[in-house]
């Protein structure tokens, strides 16, 4: 069997690739509300906040996200998830971050905390395969501040056997 990743940013594209049988499924953290596409949620992670090593908010023994209002902060361009999942948990408690940066990938985001240019909010999961040492790791107490992973695939298309098997395995793996 040969597998190929693709990395697909973005809502709409997600669905276009599913729609225009590019891809079989995909693992997302974007719902997908469409009467076409089944979305199974597969796990639900922290967002956490992301500073540099030698950032003043390190020592604050527990984070509010009304500490982090004034502080540059990096999030990703308008279009993303995890972006209006923040918005929404700063606008919950009537709050809005002073953005400097806008991104695409994590990966960017991480650079420039690490050179001191701002403080991001990310997926715990990605952080834990981050090789950026110059990058400091807290929780926020916030409740909001999670998000789910699906696993989103189009209702009533026919697949091949291995993949519905492949599918399975992914959430069993998660279920477990």
């Amino acid at each position: 069997m040969h597998i190929q990743l693709n990395e697909i940013l973005g809502k709409e594209k997600i669905y276009q690739s599913l729609k225009n049988y590019d891809i079989h499924f995909a693992i997302t953290n974007q719902f997908i509300e469409s009467p076409n596409i089944i979305i199974y949620p597969i796990y639900k992670e922290s967002l956490v906040l992301v500073t540099s090593n030698n950032h003043p908010l390190n020592n604050k023994e527990k984070i509010e996200l009304s500490d982090l209002v004034k502080q540059p902060f990096i999030i990703s361009k308008p279009g993303f998830q995890t972006r209006e999942d923040i918005l929404n948990a700063f606008s919950l408690e009537g709050l809005r971050p002073t953005i400097h940066y806008e991104i695409e990938r994590f990966e960017t985001a991480c650079s420039l905390v690490g050179e001191g240019l701002g403080i991001t909010i990310l997926p715990e999961s990605y952080l834990k395969y981050s090789s950026e040492n110059k990058l400091h790791i807290q929780h926020i107490n916030n409740p909001a501040l999670t998000r789910s992973v699906y696993l989103a695939y189009f209702k009533d298309r026919y697949q091949p056997p291995i993949v519905y098997d492949l599918c399975d395995r992914i959430r069993h793996f998660f279920d477990s």
